[in-house]
């Protein structure tokens, strides 16, 4: 249902703060006792550039063309559907060819 609710929010074409607010919202509202992470990154794959925002999520890593890899330090929000009004900030990211 969660993922359903992503899914939805992002191919209304809101900017990734909104997708993780709205779902944030869905999720405390449902009134079900649960909450989760999510870790949601936008990309155009032609520029490389990304927007990321964190809900209570581990930071990712970012593999580099030459191998080596790094934890991305994103600015975080609390787990989704533990705070109604919760605000997610988001990171703009430039990802060079070949990252993953």
């Amino acid at each position: 249902q969660l993922r359903s609710a992503v899914h939805a929010f992002a191919a209304s074409e809101r900017p990734p703060q909104e997708v993780i607010t709205h779902t944030n919202r869905h999720l405390a509202e449902l009134d079900a006792d649960v909450c989760a992470t999510c870790c949601y990154i936008e990309l155009d794959p032609r520029t490389g550039r990304a927007f990321a925002v964190r809900a209570g999520h581990p930071p990712p890593l970012l593999r580099h063309p030459d191998g080596h890899a790094e934890m991305l330090d994103l600015v975080g929000g609390v787990m989704l559907g533990v705070q109604l009004d919760a605000v997610y900030p988001v990171t703009e990211l430039t990802l060079a060819p070949g990252s993953v």
